[in-house]
């Protein structure tokens, strides 16, 4: 259902499945609760991340652009929609988990 069917790459922007970087639809609490802790940095993504911050220096003198720059709460809502927020009265230990993921998939890209 969310599988990368159409991924593109052109000098500005990286597009799956139509969508950019983000899934099209939210996450169930499921597949949530399977999501485990990926090392972003050992992907093949990570090598445009490095590749557009070298184009952005070369164009602005400067970059200041990482993986996973945006908070774990922005990450959680892009990741479940904007029932991470029910989420986070209605189901604590699955918000807890899915922020716990967030944080040591940050870890695990940063080592």
């Amino acid at each position: 259902r969310r599988a990368v069917t159409n991924a593109s790459r052109t000098s500005d922007q990286t597009t799956v499945n139509g969508y950019g970087f983000w899934n099209a639809e939210p996450l169930t609490v499921g597949e949530v609760k399977k999501l485990k802790p990926v090392d972003i940095a050992s992907l093949p993504f990570s090598e445009w991340i490095l590749q557009r911050m070298e184009s952005l220096k070369k164009k602005y003198g400067k970059a200041e652009i990482g993986q996973l720059v945006e908070g774990s709460v922005n990450a959680a809502s892009r990741i479940r929609g904007a029932e991470f927020f029910y989420d986070l009265a209605a189901d604590k230990e699955m918000s807890r988990r899915l922020l716990e993921v967030i944080t040591q998939t940050v870890i695990l890209t940063y080592q």
